[in-house]
């Protein structure tokens, strides 16, 4: 006799041997299904631990990622597999193979392997050691970016990333160039002559001139200096301070918004100057009959930003000859 156990796989075949009548079972494995893979993605390298849920996946042969890319390091129960992912591209479906067959494809078993992100251009390409620049970072892959580094461990900041495209605000750097790369959950893109971002120096020069101006009679004589800041370039200049040298025993009043005085010293902040433009600030010296003789004022750039790269022309002075409080000439 032959037939089918009901509810199984199990089939009844007539007795082989001479007839005899003995029934064989053959057992038959059901299919293996899969109803669940995580995680669902990965990088294209490969290498993620992968579990793989389903049913009847004891005695599994393969687990494929993809048609002919087996899983390394299987390992299964009835409802569960761990497997190391292979390399691959795309998305694929994850298949578990057992003597009870193949399992079949469904939306449940996809995988998807994240590209390598790779970075093509970079807008723009330079910017000031002190960072700050909007850089737009052209290429593929990028979606999902989990840092932009300018340079090893040297992140951007405010990092908003589509799948061809971030901006990125670059972070401070000594001057040079460095690589500027991009991590997604796929890995780190390759160092490229694309990816390059240089950091410069920006500098302006500040020219110091001091003039002076007699004013004179019996009441109030005194001498007017003017601390001239001329920014030579090339980048604008955000801040520098001057500081003028008096002659001993010598006072300064009528100070200009922003200078400040102590004995023998007048010291005079400057705010933003534009490449070619000059920023002037004045004070009195007041005369006595004391005064006779050169009266001597020094100007010195003591500090500004951006660097200055010509300490030739930091400091300038005027000289004026006093004969008398009513009697005086400067240059």
């Amino acid at each position: 006799m032959s037939g089918t156990v009901p509810g199984s796989t199990t089939t009844l075949v007539d007795g082989a041997n001479a007839g005899n009548g003995q029934i064989v079972f053959t057992f038959t494995q059901d299919a293996p299904t899969v109803t669940a893979v995580s995680p669902a993605s990965g990088p294209a390298a490969g290498g993620t631990a992968v579990t793989v849920t389903g049913t009847n996946l004891t005695g599994v042969t393969a687990i494929t990622f993809g048609a002919g890319n087996p899983a390394t390091a299987v390992s299964c129960t009835d409802t569960s597999c761990t497997a190391t992912a292979p390399a691959g591209t795309g998305t694929v479906d994850v298949q578990v193979t057992t003597p009870g067959g193949t399992s079949a494809t469904s939306a449940a078993d996809q995988y998807t392997y994240i590209p390598v992100p790779a970075v093509t251009a970079l807008s723009p390409a330079s910017g000031p050691t002190g960072g700050g620049t909007a850089v737009t970072v052209t290429g593929t892959g990028l979606a999902g970016a989990t840092a932009v580094t300018f340079g090893p461990g040297n992140p951007a900041t405010a990092v908003t990333c589509t799948a061809t495209s971030c901006t990125a605000t670059a972070p401070a750097h000594t001057a040079g160039t460095v690589d500027v790369q991009v991590t997604t959950p796929g890995g780190t893109s390759a160092v490229v002559s694309a990816g390059q971002y240089t950091y410069v120096d920006p500098k302006a020069d500040i020219d110091v001139d001091v003039t002076a101006q007699p004013h004179l009679g019996i009441l109030v004589p005194y001498l007017t200096y003017t601390l001239k800041a001329h920014n030579t370039g090339p980048n604008a200049v955000t801040s520098a301070t001057l500081t003028a040298t008096l002659p001993a025993g010598a006072s300064a009043t009528n100070l200009s918004a922003g200078c400040t005085t102590t004995t023998g010293t007048v010291t005079c902040t400057y705010g933003t100057i534009a490449n070619g433009a000059s920023t002037d600030k004045t004070f009195r010296v007041p005369l006595s009959l004391l005064s006779l003789g050169h009266v001597t004022v020094t100007g010195v750039r003591t500090t500004s930003a951006p660097s200055d790269p010509n300490p030739a022309n930091d400091s300038a002075s005027a000289t004026c000859t006093v004969v008398s409080i009513i009697l005086a000439t400067c240059p």
